[in-house]
């Protein structure tokens, strides 16, 4: 989707092949019954006859943990974690295919008139806008790269305390207290660090 489409032969066979991508994707939660009210593919409607789809993505995978037997802390934590990271990939994902089925392009339950260039147009820009959240809102490391990317001699290396925090000169030895070493977590790169390129080998330029 991260192209701009303005010939419509194009811009409808990429809304199809997304939509397909997608159905691929949720084909072993789809049900039967699964279907929007009758009369309301090509017009505005509720996502809510799409919730069964939902909740077998979010839930059917982590439903039965913890279920038996005693999960530790750091057991609860991580499940919590992968849950609720599942239930928002989950809901966006069913958001975008339920959209893209109302609209006419799911090719089992094609639209009966024509679909609207502009309206597709439209559609996968909201398609856009929820993945570029979605994308935003997991904050995955494996996103993380440095732009412009590295020369042959150099790494692409995320600043991890304490490298890459102070400069060479920095007189970390004369600090009276070890908690001055930390710098303030409101301010700069401790805060939200960015990717830089430095050296493969000593010295390396943090």
């Amino acid at each position: 989707m991260n192209i701009t489409l303005y010939d419509t032969p194009v811009l409808l066979d990429r809304a199809r092949k997304v939509q397909r991508q997608l159905r691929t994707m949720l084909a072993p939660y789809i049900l039967l019954a699964a279907l929007p009210p009758r009369g309301s593919v090509g017009v505005n409607a509720g996502n809510l006859w799409a919730s069964s789809v939902f909740q077998g993505c979010a839930m059917t995978h982590t439903s039965a943990i913890g279920t038996r037997g005693i999960l530790t802390p750091s057991e609860r934590l991580l499940l919590q974690a992968v849950r609720e990271t599942t239930r928002e990939i989950c809901r966006v994902t069913t958001r975008i295919w339920a959209s893209g089925f109302i609209a006419g392009l799911d090719p089992l339950y094609p639209a009966d008139q024509v679909l609207d260039a502009d309206s597709t147009r439209t559609l996968m820009g909201e398609w856009k806008e929820d993945i570029a959240r979605l994308v935003s809102w997991l904050d995955w490391s494996v996103w993380v790269k440095c732009r412009p990317a590295c020369s042959v001699e150099e790494m692409c290396y995320l600043p991890t305390w304490p490298f890459g925090f102070f400069s060479p000169d920095h007189p970390v030895q004369g600090l009276e207290s070890a908690s001055k070493l930390w710098p303030d977590p409101n301010e700069g790169e401790w805060k939200r660090p960015q990717p830089k390129c430095i050296r493969r080998l000593e010295p390396y330029g943090f």
